[in-house]
């Protein structure tokens, strides 16, 4: 019988999520071993073999071995013809989703974060505070804005830019800036953080202002 593949990786990682979120919409049985930040063991000669850049997720299944969440989710769509696209021209659409969100979208919501969960302050103009939080306006803005195949609330299961946009907006709604999403994509979150996948993926996301009642 062959052996579960592994995710190297801990809960509370936005690009961890991303990938056990994939794998859980695709059936895709692995099994989680965690390191990095609290747990440590990323910076272990061991795990450097794996990757070398020290850092989370890590996919491991016998001898192949594969690093950077959106690699990890194109694989795993890949081998299971799901979530990815069925025509080359929408296959392409969703790797520009998927680069903007890693280039654009993610950068400044990551520096409110660490300085929010690290300080427990919102980061001042001087750090750069107030033009990622105008930039993390804009990213909404041009996400409403621009016509997609996307945030139909009629697909069977999410497309991977979904997946990591999603997981990137609850991030910086976590924040608690009180940054209102656009109708159409407020609808579209409310629809897609039901999910199973969704609920799995989150269940250790890092107790912010945001998400508490």
């Amino acid at each position: 019988m062959a052996s579960k593949p592994v995710l190297w990786g801990r809960g509370s990682s936005t690009n961890v999520q991303k990938v056990i979120w994939t794998a859980h919409e695709l059936g895709i049985e692995a099994e989680r071993r965690l390191v990095g930040g609290p747990f440590g063991g990323n910076r272990t000669a061991d795990f450097l073999a794996l990757n070398p850049n020290g850092t989370v997720p890590v996919w491991q299944d016998d001898a192949f071995v594969l690093w950077e969440s959106h690699a990890i989710m194109r694989h795993l769509a890949r081998q299971e013809g799901h979530m990815y696209g069925d025509t080359p021209e929408a296959i392409a659409k969703t790797d520009q989703w998927l680069d903007w969100y890693a280039l654009v979208f993610w950068p400044p919501v990551r520096l409110l974060f660490l300085d929010i969960f690290q300080t427990d302050q919102v980061p001042d103009e001087g750090n750069g505070g107030t033009a990622a939080l105008a930039a993390a306006h804009r990213n909404l803005s041009l996400i409403d804005g621009t016509p997609t195949d996307f945030f139909t609330l009629e697909n069977a299961r999410p497309n991977l830019a979904e997946v990591s946009l999603a997981i990137g907006i609850n991030r910086m709604l976590g924040l608690g800036f009180g940054i209102a999403l656009p109708q159409r994509i407020a609808e579209w979150h409310d629809t897609v953080r039901k999910r199973p996948g969704f609920l799995l993926a989150t269940e250790d996301e890092p107790d912010m202002p945001g998400h508490r009642s």
